[in-house]
């Protein structure tokens, strides 16, 4: 599962493109689909960033650009080489908000009537 937070500048994700790869040096496409309102963003990886690019491919994102307008929660996202559209990748990405919810509470006035009878 991938986890990104909206409004950041730089995150690095890690994901396995080569088991099912068809082609020496494929241009990746990144698509996400929320799961409750079904917005599709998409948009296509950078460069490799991997030491190892046999064993895992890693990328950087700027989640404040491609995820800009986003409903944070829950995606299922998907990767596919752009030249043939072949899906080498799936998987499920939360994309939580940029600042944490803060729960102030809830203070009513009670008044307690006591009854004699």
């Amino acid at each position: 599962m991938l986890i990104l937070t909206q409004g950041a500048t730089s995150e690095n994700i890690i994901l396995t493109l080569n088991e099912f790869k068809t082609l020496a040096s494929p241009v990746y496409t990144f698509t996400a689909i929320h799961v409750v309102t079904k917005e599709v963003i998409s948009f296509d990886l950078g460069t490799d960033l991997s030491a190892y690019p046999d064993r895992f491919n890693e990328f950087n994102i700027n989640t404040s650009v491609e995820f800009l307008d986003a409903s944070t929660g829950q995606y299922q996202y998907q990767v596919k080489q752009k030249a043939d559209n072949i899906q080498v990748e799936v998987g499920k990405l939360t994309l939580n908000p940029s600042t944490e919810f803060a729960f102030d509470g809830y203070s009513p006035t009670t008044t307690y009537n006591g009854y004699n009878g």
